[in-house]
């Protein structure tokens, strides 16, 4: 959206479903800050790469925290945006009423633009 370049994805929970980034089918996800400790739940992911500065943001799944737990034990900015503000096109549900996609990034101005981008009218 808004001009935007996909570099890449991020190793995940597989299915989104889960708080222990060590159980992924491609390994397990470390905190950039302290390697012992753990990153968060199934957007992990993405909180490190960006707490890592791998990248200027990414997007999370967040049924139950997913983007926002990542985000806080990796020193980041995760939201869940308001229920049907950003489309949940494309992703596998868990939860439809609970399911949401949402911006992780460094800073609260980013993250702002970052919905602006992908949010609706």
């Amino acid at each position: 959206a808004a001009g935007t370049v996909l570099l890449g994805k991020t190793n995940m929970v597989e299915f989104a479903y889960g708080g222990n980034a060590a159980v992924s089918y491609f390994g397990a996800v470390h905190n950039p800050w302290s390697l012992d400790r753990n990153p968060g739940g199934s957007s992990s992911g993405s909180a490190a790469a960006i707490a890592s500065r791998l990248c200027y943001g990414a997007l999370g799944s967040d049924t139950a925290g997913s983007v926002r737990q990542p985000a806080s034990l990796c020193g980041i900015v995760g939201l869940k945006p308001t229920f049907g503000l950003v489309s949940t096109r494309g992703v596998v549900p868990l939860s439809w009423s609970c399911d949401h996609v949402g911006p992780m990034t460094r800073t609260v101005e980013d993250n702002a633009l970052m919905l602006q981008a992908i949010g609706g009218d």
